[in-house]
């Protein structure tokens, strides 16, 4: 009968399975000093799939998460779409100060889909950009760039230098939330965070933007680009 290798020599088996368990314990430690050797390199703060102010079921990013207030504004837009910029223009002021009064919360929830209309990919990268700039404190910062620099001609599309270096030194961004930023935008971190906002859009029944929709019902037909007072004029109607 075939001897096995505890009945033909036990002892010489103990040292050979205590000698894997060693280097097992040897290998794992190596990785971890490894990561921890990456995590100090790094700088600034770390990235995660989901930006810190993602609403609640992940369909947006609020710009002021701090606010009390049971009013909404959620606006749905596309960021290479040329009438969500100039409604962004127009209306930031009045949004921004509401959302800083608190009068508001604030969320902007991007989609993706005219990036199959143009045949590029610059919607899904602007909305990374803009969620990667969440990680680093400057949202709305970032957000108001990317619409600023839209290119002339619709489809041309942002540029990764735009996008990576122009847009993020332009709001301020310097040192280890650079760095941040930039690794989260060249890995595409939160490219599945965009993804399920574009996808949840739709099934709300979103199929324009941009869409404003204060406190769940929709705007667009009471609020005019080119006399931003219209909205001003809802907001004071808010108790």
């Amino acid at each position: 009968m075939a001897n096995t290798p505890s009945d033909s020599n036990p002892s010489q088996f103990k040292r050979k399975r205590s000698s894997i368990v060693l280097l097992g314990i040897i290998i794992a430690g190596l990785v971890l000093a490894g990561a921890i050797t990456m995590l100090l390199q790094r700088g600034g703060p770390e990235v995660t799939p989901d930006p810190p102010n993602a609403n609640a079921d992940h369909s947006g990013i609020v710009v002021n998460p701090e606010a009390t207030t049971q009013h909404s504004l959620v606006i749905y837009l596309d960021y290479q779409c040329p009438w969500c910029a100039r409604f962004d223009i127009a209306f930031r002021d009045i949004i921004n100060q509401a959302a800083d009064d608190g009068v508001v919360k604030v969320e902007y929830r991007a989609m993706t889909f005219l990036d199959s209309m143009l045949g590029n990919d610059s919607s899904v990268r602007g909305a990374v950009a803009a969620a990667c700039a969440d990680e680093v404190g400057v949202y709305r910062e970032v957000h108001e760039e990317i619409l600023n620099r839209q290119p002339a001609q619709e489809g041309d599309g942002f540029t990764d230098d735009q996008l990576r270096e122009i847009i993020p030194s332009a709001v301020g961004l310097s040192g280890g939330d650079l760095t941040a930023y930039q690794r989260c935008f060249d890995t595409q971190a939160t490219i599945g965070f965009v993804q399920g906002t574009n996808t949840k859009a739709g099934q709300a029944g979103i199929n324009s933007t941009p869409t404003y929709l204060l406190d769940g019902v929709q705007i667009n037909n009471q609020i005019d680009y080119q006399n931003p007072a219209t909205l001003q004029a809802l907001f004071d109607t808010l108790g």
